[in-house]
């Protein structure tokens, strides 16, 4: 009982900049998990997904998951910099999709369409399915 307590007080208590990371995961794959922040016991970062398959360091999960998640905190982290600067800067992407699948792929191209409403997005890729579907 003890250990379900205290896994919802960490889930329900995390840094609004993973949560928001959270979310702009869940735009790119639906039913992702939850993100949980913490630290080990000599204070380096740990992050964690909580999923349907339990809790998973981010050095145990594949390349296409740790670029899912670099990349859902990344944004996280331009749009709390412009909250704090009041000024919204660039956003410069070296191939961010290539290690995602077709359908992640499109789903992140979706959402970085919807983030350049507001931010200008450089993006460089040499993936032909970026480029033909126009988006950005």
């Amino acid at each position: 009982v003890y250990e379900k307590v205290i896994e919802r007080f960490e889930r329900d208590n995390q840094d609004p900049l993973i949560k928001e990371a959270q979310e702009y995961i869940s735009e790119i794959v639906d039913q992702w998990g939850d993100l949980l922040f913490s630290r080990d016991e000599k204070g380096k970062v740990q992050i964690e997904r909580d999923g349907q398959g339990g809790k998973l360091p981010q050095n145990s999960l594949s390349e296409g998951a740790r670029a899912l998640l670099f990349l859902g905190i990344r944004l996280a982290f331009v749009n709390k910099d412009a909250e704090k600067r009041g000024i919204r800067l660039p956003i410069l992407c070296d191939d961010p999709f290539i290690h995602f699948d077709d359908s992640r792929r499109d789903a992140a191209m979706r959402l970085f369409g919807d983030i350049a409403q507001k931010n200008q997005v450089i993006m460089f890729t040499c993936e032909e399915m970026v480029t033909q579907k126009g988006v950005l």
